[in-house]
This record gives structure tokens, sequence and C-alpha cells, in this order.
């Protein structure tokens, strides 16, 4: 969804709010408001209102009219951020659980400093958490559950469905 061309696409924005706030605003081109950040004035849902419409604001001053950010372990935010903002979509890429279960494996292995699933036990009962989250916040709405094996096996057809859901309108350079 990124190479179209209302859409922006942001990296890790709610991973964890001190360290993510910096990078996040370096990201966007306002790190001076990380000089203003101040834990003990913002509340959670204050906080993710202004990170919101940073976004929306650089996205908009780029051309852009929707962002899309992509971190897996939003899964565990999502719930907070619909409750706050209703309006919001979110799309909910899910693999199959071996194939999941092993790039957990993989990525914990060579970032064991951020991923902490570096057993097939800790890796699985993260699996469980997710799919079990992913599954409770799937009927809604806001929420379109993508099965990775179909987004490979047909492309076009995963991404038209996926532009429909956000009220975007299909380009064949998204699939460039």
């Amino acid at each position: 969804l990124h190479k179209h061309p209302l859409v922006r696409r942001i990296i890790g924005v709610f991973r964890g709010r001190d360290q993510v706030v910096r990078e996040f605003l370096v990201q966007v081109s306002a790190e001076d408001l990380y000089l203003r950040y101040d834990h003990t004035r913002w509340s959670l849902r204050s906080w993710t209102a202004h990170v919101l419409s940073r976004l929306d604001a650089v996205s908009a001053r780029s051309g852009h009219r929707i962002w899309v950010e992509k971190t897996p372990l939003h899964i565990h935010y999502v719930a907070m951020l619909t409750d706050f903002f209703p309006e919001i979509k979110v799309i909910h890429i899910v693999r199959k659980p071996i194939a999941n279960i092993g790039a957990l494996l993989e990525v914990s292995r060579r970032y064991p400093e951020t991923f902490a699933q570096g057993t097939i036990d800790l890796a699985i009962r993260r699996y469980l958490r997710e799919i079990q989250i992913s599954n409770q916040l799937g009927p809604a709405m806001n929420h379109q559950i993508v099965r990775y094996e179909d987004l490979v096996r047909q492309p076009e057809q995963e991404v038209r469905a996926l532009c429909a859901f956000l009220g975007l309108g299909y380009s064949d350079e998204m699939m460039a």
C-alpha cells in the first residue's frame, strides 16, 4: 500500500513511548517537539492524539492523505487506539502458524536485544497471544484481516480489497 500516491509509510511509532518518541519525531522532521515532550504532562490519550495529529500533518504536507505504520507489536495497542480513535482502520496480516513462529525465532536470533522470543516455547506463546488478539479484533468494521499466503498467491486481488477497505482507488503502480 505504501506505493499508492496517497499513502505515506511511517515505521516504528508506537513500540514504546520514551524510546520511540524521539525516533518518530526525527523521522517526521519534528525533532524540536521532543524538547517539549513532558512525560508528566501528557496522558497516554493526549500523547497518542498528538502523535496521530503529527502523522496526519506530515502526511498532508507531503501530499498524502493516508499514512500506514507497520510494526507487528502494535497488535497490543490496537484496542486502545480504536477506543481513542474509532475512525482509524487497521489491517492485520496473519501467517500460517509454522511460518510465523519460524519468523519469530529468526528475528530473535538476528536481533536478540529487541526480540525476546528466542526459544520455540516463547515464540509459540507469542504467536498464540497475538493471534488471539487479532481474532478478537478481526470482526470489527474498521479491521481487515489479510492472510499473508493469500497476499503472496493473489497479490492484485488482495491489494484491490485493501484499497476498497481504505477508500483508495487501485493503481497498477502499487504492484510494481
